[in-house]
């Protein structure tokens, strides 16, 4: 948001709150100033009011969930995430919902190194989408960390089956082959990293 429009933005809102205090979308649109302005608990309390009326309101949510992302409030998104419903007309926007729901949910955990439960909600995700390459590199940063290197590689491998050029992925395969000293196995990933910053 520009500032110059906040500052004129502002009062009218203010003022449309004193009148119809009940407005979820003026609530909505002071949420998104106070959260620019940085007055991180006057944005969550109006988010909050205004969510407590729409409780099904995605727009809301989703600022909601921003404020606490950039607050690192981690704790507080999972909560939120975990309290919402997903509920669409079709299947496939049904799938669609769950998954970037899950994909959140996961991310909200792994930032909180709770690595059990974003493993949970990754593999939600990938029986949605298989082919998501995000999860599977996360679910291999996952397994690294919990000492699980097998299950680590398997998830690059896929990751390359999906996209040869996965820059993250070849890098990390690399690193790893080297380290149990499979070079054999580092020739042609190398090639494919190399052809990577080749004109095509």
């Amino acid at each position: 948001m520009d500032m110059n429009l906040i500052d004129h933005a502002e009062p009218l809102i203010k003022e449309a709150l004193k009148h119809s205090p009940e407005s979820i979308q003026a609530s909505k649109i002071m949420g998104q100033i106070q959260t620019v302005r940085g007055n991180w608990q006057e944005a969550e309390r109006t988010l909050t009011y205004a969510l407590q009326h729409e409780p099904r309101n995605r727009s809301l949510q989703e600022s909601l969930l921003l404020l606490y992302a950039g607050q690192k409030e981690f704790q507080k998104a999972i909560d939120l995430l975990l309290g919402m419903e997903i509920r669409d007309d079709t299947a496939e926007e049904s799938d669609s919902k769950s998954y970037q729901h899950y994909m959140n949910l996961a991310g909200a955990y792994f930032s909180m190194k709770e690595f059990e439960k974003a493993e949970r909600f990754l593999l939600r995700s990938l029986d949605i989408y298989p082919g998501n390459t995000q999860a599977r590199f996360y679910l291999a940063r996952i397994y690294l960390q919990e000492k699980r290197p097998d299950e680590a590689i398997s998830q690059l491998q896929q990751i390359l089956k999906i996209n040869p050029y996965h820059e993250p992925a070849l890098t990390r395969l690399i690193q790893l082959y080297r380290e149990d000293g499979k070079l054999e196995e580092v020739k042609p990933l190398e090639k494919s990293l190399k052809r990577i910053g080749e004109p095509r």
